[in-house]
């Protein structure tokens, strides 16, 4: 059973990370864009085929860095998301209970 005060809980944890996990979404983007942009430049500056260059963007140093944060950002706000789907669950699951309660 669920309780009224592991709702609470629940409620509470959403309520307190909505600005956090929009946050870490916004962080996942802009990682994205970065890895993106880097290796894009260093394609740009390398030379070689098309081939040996995208290679070489794709296993250059600041890409790989770039790409680490960009994994890490979506790690994070993999961790929120899915937490608050969780206390969702919980709140639903709940809310049927107290519902079927009622109905008795």
């Amino acid at each position: 059973m669920i309780s009224e005060e592991r709702a609470e809980k629940a409620l509470r944890f959403l309520v307190d990370t909505d600005e956090t996990c929009a946050a870490a979404k916004a962080d996942v983007e802009r990682a994205e864009y970065a890895y993106k942009r880097t290796k894009e430049m260093v394609f740009i500056h390398a030379e070689g085929t098309v081939a040996e260059r995208q290679a070489t963007a794709t296993m250059h140093a600041k890409s790989k860095e770039a790409h680490e944060h960009y994994v890490s950002c979506l790690a994070h706000y993999g961790h929120i998301a899915n937490k608050r789907e969780t206390e969702r669950i919980v709140l639903d699951t709940w809310r049927t209970i107290c519902a079927n309660r009622r109905q008795q």
